[in-house]
């Protein structure tokens, strides 16, 4: 491979070049095949970020929005018939989630079947999506790009994707993740922004992280063997007694009448405003989804489940939720 390096340096001396490169693992795949002189460009599309690579321009592609998506889609199969079943051609759209390959492959399963009908194509998708390995036999040609990435993580970010994956929230905190690992967020953060750089999740402001559609359901999908869903199912107990004890801090704050004084440690929201900015729609939307997968009284830390249901109610309508 040497050698074909040395000889690619030879041959490009004195030419002006544009090199494509596609998907490189990282910036030791792409640096001795950047011409050496002046006068050459290098354009490389990459699932990664190669932030390490010098005198890069980073140009992030964004999720399509649901127009573009459409037109991509149209491009394919006519307008004409996505205007024919305009409920269905919305449900495919949001199913890709805007993601471009995912679009181009249902795109092209529809425009080789003509006469299917794009109800029964989204019918299709929405009965195989917890199944990966039944996604390529739907249309959805995504698998094998998620498998790559997946295989560049170690094992204790493959780990850590699966687990976030079951928290089923449209975002989720450092603090989160790291309670879900069980370990401290410093320790956690790397590897939520090696999971960021490989595209794996995404960043939507500092601290938050998030996953696209696809991408979560592929990572619940690799997590159903007996260890992954024990291992998952710890992970949820262990959020939801951290949640639990934050929800007593918010009551104590919130609804100082009921205070109850047991917890030794100081409380963290020392106002109304900063205890109702905690009791947000996020953190209710991961409340519902821990109890749904089946966390319940046991984890409460002596909260009976009938006292933690009206305890929530009481919150929920102090915080005109």
């Amino acid at each position: 491979f040497l050698q074909h390096r040395v000889h690619w340096q030879f041959e490009s001396r004195g030419r002006q070049c544009l090199v494509v490169l596609d998907n490189p693992a990282d910036t030791m795949d792409v640096r001795d095949l950047i011409p050496a002189e002046p006068g050459n460009a290098v354009l490389i599309a990459s699932w990664g970020r190669l932030t390490a690579l010098p005198g890069a321009y980073n140009v992030e592609l964004a999720m399509l929005p649901p127009d573009e998506s459409l037109a991509l889609v149209a491009k394919s199969i006519g307008r004409d018939r996505l205007l024919a079943e305009p409920e269905a051609a919305a449900a495919l759209i949001d199913f890709c989630g805007g993601l471009p390959l995912a679009l181009q492959s249902v795109a092209a399963k529809l425009a080789a079947r003509p006469h299917w009908r794009l109800v029964d194509l989204i019918s299709s998708l929405q009965r195989d999506r917890a199944d990966v390995d039944q996604w390529h036999l739907s249309g959805l040609e995504v698998r094998s790009s998620f498998d790559v990435r997946y295989a560049m993580l170690s094992e204790r970010q493959q780990t850590l994707f699966k687990l976030l994956s079951n928290l089923d929230v449209d975002d989720f905190t450092l603090t989160t993740a790291g309670i879900v690992l069980g370990d401290s967020a410093s320790s956690v953060s790397q590897d939520l922004e090696t999971l960021v750089d490989v595209n794996m999740l995404s960043s939507p402001a500092p601290g938050r992280y998030a996953f696209h559609t696809l991408l979560r359901e592929y990572a619940q999908g690799l997590s159903r063997n007996t260890a992954d869903m024990a291992l998952s199912s710890r992970a949820l107990h262990r959020l939801f007694r951290h949640e639990i004890s934050q929800l007593q801090l918010v009551s104590d704050v919130l609804l100082p009448e009921d205070a109850t004084g047991t917890l030794a440690r100081p409380n963290p929201f020392s106002c109304g405003e900063t205890a109702q900015e905690w009791f947000g729609d996020q953190q209710l939307q991961l409340l519902m989804n821990m109890l749904h997968h089946g966390v319940g009284a046991e984890d409460a830390d002596g909260l009976d489940l009938t006292s933690f249901c009206e305890l929530l109610q009481r919150l929920l309508v102090l915080t005109d939720h």
